[in-house]
């Protein structure tokens, strides 16, 4: 209840639905990565929000499979951005798992369809101002580079996600490498020390093992910048 809650899946005494809620259970996914792909289907206006469907649809096939890649996390890490990019592929290029890209490029495509006509019903996805903000967030990063390439749309997965894991935010305890603090209150790190992302100063944690009481293991995460997290969840407390 607490996460459908601040998702804003529910409201009002009862706990009743909300229309956002409603729309949240009309789509075959997690309460997550539906409110993920109804954000991104409330951004779809003009070319970047177009872009930002077709990368959250694929983040969220990527999840779903669990990876994409030949060898999983132990041989390509825990960036998130690397299976993105490789589903976003016409073709299933040689770091990929044959099998598993073929289900979740068509789970990715089903996915953005049955968002998009969702999100048309509900009068733009449900997203209202986070719809916005993400929209914001997506352009933002694309207008800074020179070309809206591929690279460039992959880079703005961490602010498409970040409000379907708003309490799994994560932010390197300063001074510290591999040492996060969630938004949930525990802590958090890769396994392995020389994880790339383990620098990174925000993430959004995507797979986390149970860990002990105080800390978890990170196994899927992409990062974000503080301007890109503030867009993306414009109006919320971080």
């Amino acid at each position: 209840r607490t996460l459908l809650s601040g998702l804003g899946a529910l409201g009002g005494g009862a706990a009743a639905l909300t229309p956002h809620g409603t729309a949240l259970a009309r789509l075959p996914a997690h309460p997550r990565l539906a409110h993920v792909l109804l954000r991104a289907a409330a951004a779809a206006s003009g070319d970047a929000g177009g872009a930002a469907l077709e990368v959250a649809s694929a983040a969220v096939a990527v999840v779903e499979e669990r990876d994409v890649l030949a060898g999983g996390g132990r041989a390509h890490g825990a960036d998130l951005r690397s299976r993105v990019a490789c589903l976003l592929e016409a073709e299933p290029g040689p770091q990929a798992a044959t099998g598993a890209w073929r289900r979740a490029k068509r789970n990715a495509l089903d996915l953005a369809a049955q968002a998009g006509r969702v999100g048309r019903t509900v009068g733009g996805g449900g997203g209202g101002e986070q719809g916005s903000g993400l929209a914001a967030a997506f352009a933002a990063e694309a207008a800074r580079r020179s070309t809206p390439t591929l690279e460039a749309q992959v880079e703005t997965v961490g602010a498409l996600l970040s409000g379907g894991y708003f309490d799994r935010i994560a932010q390197r305890q300063p001074g510290k490498e591999n040492t996060f603090s969630l938004s949930n209150g525990r802590g958090a790190s890769f396994a392995a020390a020389a994880e790339p992302l383990a620098s990174a100063e925000y993430l959004v944690c995507l797979s986390l093992d149970g860990g002990d009481k105080r800390s978890a293991r990170i196994h899927l995460a992409a990062p974000l910048s503080l301007s890109e997290l503030r867009a993306a969840l414009a109006g919320s407390a971080i």
